[in-house]
């Protein structure tokens, strides 16, 4: 996400628009959890305390490689983490790796 913009949205970088809605996510939710991803899972620790330039600060030091959007999933899988939804951010990037994510849902939902 690191340097991209939001289409039709001037000045707005993906990293600041994910930051935000995770904040929200996070202020209406009781249960999240929050996970940065390329190839591989980054775990983050965000609260509804936190200000947006501390979230887009972490975010910042996730990653930056491919875009394996199977990757939250198959983390979810591995961990037995119970969901009612999966929202996935990306910059446009929709990279697929091993599986595409229309199977780690299907995988999870068995």
């Amino acid at each position: 996400m690191a340097g991209t913009r939001v289409a039709g949205v001037a000045g707005l970088d993906c990293r600041s628009a994910c930051g935000a809605m995770s904040l929200i996510t996070e202020s209406v939710e009781s249960d999240v959890t929050h996970l940065a991803f390329d190839t591989k899972v980054y775990k983050l620790d965000i609260s509804r305390k936190m200000r947006l330039d501390a979230v887009v600060k972490l975010l910042e030091r996730t990653g930056g490689g491919g875009t394996d959007c199977a990757t939250p999933i198959r983390y979810a899988i591995d961990k037995k983490i119970k969901a009612d939804a999966f929202v996935i951010y990306t910059d446009s990037e929709t990279w697929s790796g091993y599986q595409h994510l229309a199977q780690a849902i299907a995988e999870y939902r068995r």
